[in-house]
């Protein structure tokens, strides 16, 4: 069931990950609320052990904050 619905998440890390290739944070090169309130939605993701090596950026960027 984790294994389908990570898979299910590739669309929307791909476009995190696009995002991310642009800039160091989501909006800017700063630290926003936009930020904290993805980071915080994927912490989840962080605790059920999902791998993010396809997204190499957004690895990058959720290790910032876990």
């Amino acid at each position: 069931m984790i294994d389908k619905a990570a898979k299910e998440l590739d669309g929307p890390l791909k476009v995190l990950d696009d995002t991310l290739r642009e800039r160091h944070y989501l909006t800017s090169n700063n630290f926003s609320v936009a930020d904290l309130n993805v980071a915080s939605a994927m912490l989840s993701l962080k605790l059920e052990k999902v791998k993010f090596n396809n997204f190499q950026k957004v690895k990058t960027w959720i290790n910032r904050y876990y």
